[in-house]
């Protein structure tokens, strides 16, 4: 299956977000579009099996939702932290499930920034910049232990 139309535009819609802001925003939040892009590729890839697309559909439905546990509208660019955690986590555990070059298929920064090594940095970015609050992500998401 091929990435849709309503994937671009999302990742467009978040780049635009994100890069058009100009206050501090942490490092790891401009890589929401890539994440995006990496899970829909996944997704959209066909070859998931029924678990690992339950847990790529709660990332990319978190993502989505306007009203997470962190939401955008209160925070701002910020608020994309709990999102960049989630994605993160779900690459990460599709690449220990099917080895890391499956998820590098779909990191369109591979050239500029290796998928090895960021999606540990970002969870523990994240984890760390969340505190508590990455638990009930966990939670809300259905992806806790």
């Amino acid at each position: 299956m091929a990435e849709t139309k309503a994937f671009e535009d999302f990742h467009d819609f978040l780049y635009d977000q994100i890069n058009s802001y100009s206050g501090p925003v942490k490092e790891y939040v401009y890589y929401l579009p890539p994440l995006f892009r990496a899970l829909s590729g996944a997704l959209g890839g066909g070859e998931l099996a029924p678990d690992e697309r339950r847990m790529a559909l709660a990332a990319l439905g978190y993502l989505a939702a306007p009203h997470d546990i962190v939401p955008e509208d209160v925070y701002g660019p910020s608020g994309w932290a709990d999102d960049v955690f989630v994605c993160s986590l779900v690459l990460e555990r599709l690449a220990k499930a099917r080895g890391l070059e499956f998820v590098e298929r779909y990191w369109e920064k591979q050239e500029t920034d290796p998928l090895n090594g960021f999606l540990e940095r970002a969870i523990e970015a994240t984890r760390g910049d969340l505190g508590g609050k990455a638990e009930l992500v966990l939670k809300f998401t259905g992806l806790g232990d």
